[in-house]
């Protein structure tokens, strides 16, 4: 590609897009001196990751360590870059494209999907445990290749070194999208007295989707994260069950799946915004509670 166009085809900054010829860097990120500056997108960092033009094309690399990106469902540290590939940050979704070329009907974007899940096909021995741990990018000094090593040791150990948010994603992952978005129900009804009255759309939204979660359910959630903002728990119940599976990508778009795991930073978000409701002296012990209602879920 000598010229790759970054377009958001998702998110806060909608439609925005970039240009990066041969020989260039793009950096991307919510600052106002990024080339691509998504300002709107308050979950990504000041510089998230960027785009390098390489001697064989084009490389994508996360700016830190700890900066979550996804290319094609797939977290990665760095990746090279082709024609039709979706890369997910923060809260936006970018496509990449060859400005000579048109985005590549579904087929080909499969195609491209099937190639990146090759080599976890290869992992086949890697304990479903430690797989996990690693989706979740969860670090613990526990011995993640033992096979009697249980979650719940992993999750004692987050909530001792006081990792709530790590603590809840992990027991997200295990319960799964439907009893998540049941614990994050749970917990507004039980610990959200001095925030909003929970949005009925939303609510409405959420019990139609656990008794039913189709497609139809799903879209729908996802008009309400906008509609219910970012800014309130009802936001990230609702991204929590567009998260839940499927593609991120609009449905005139190629399909992008959803990362098995994505739909659990939605639940922290809406955890958090009800535990930092207490006093900060009192804020271990919110978190303790929330967790708890999930617990019996596991």
């Amino acid at each position: 590609m000598q010229t790759l166009v970054l377009k958001v085809v998702e998110g806060p900054d909608l439609g925005l897009q970039s240009f990066i010829r041969s020989g260039q860097k793009l950096r991307v990120g919510r600052s106002s001196w990024a080339e691509m500056s998504c300002s709107r997108d308050g979950e990504l960092q000041e510089i998230h990751f960027q785009i390098m033009s390489t001697s064989s094309g084009w490389s994508l690399n996360s700016a830190r360590p700890e900066y979550t990106v996804f290319c094609n469902g797939q977290p990665i540290r760095q990746t090279p870059l082709k024609h039709g590939d979706l890369i997910v940050a923060g809260n936006s979704h970018f496509q990449v494209r060859d400005a000579a070329q048109q985005i590549p009907q579904k087929k080909a974007v499969e195609e491209i999907q099937e190639e990146s899940s090759e080599p976890e096909q290869v992992k086949v021995e890697t304990p479903q445990l430690a797989k996990l741990l690693a989706d979740l990018q969860i670090s613990t000094s526990l011995d993640v290749n033992n096979p009697e090593l249980e979650a719940a040791q992993v999750i004692a150990e987050l909530k001792q070194e006081e990792r709530w948010g790590e603590a809840v994603c992990m027991i997200a992952a295990l319960i799964g999208a439907q009893k998540s978005v049941a614990w994050e129900l749970e917990a507004y009804q039980t610990y959200g007295q001095s925030l909003p009255e929970l949005n009925p759309e939303v609510q409405s939204v959420a019990e139609s989707w656990q008794n039913e979660p189709t497609e139809e359910n799903r879209r729908a959630a996802e008009k309400l994260v906008d509609a219910a903002g970012l800014e309130t728990p009802a936001g990230w119940i609702a991204q929590t069950i567009f998260w839940s599976e499927g593609s991120l990508s609009a449905p005139d778009l190629p399909e992008a799946p959803a990362p098995p795991t994505l739909y659990t930073k939605a639940v922290h978000s809406t955890l958090l915004f009800i535990a930092i409701t207490v006093d900060p002296a009192e804020l271990p012990n919110r978190w303790i509670e929330l967790i708890a209602l999930a617990e019996t879920r596991l």
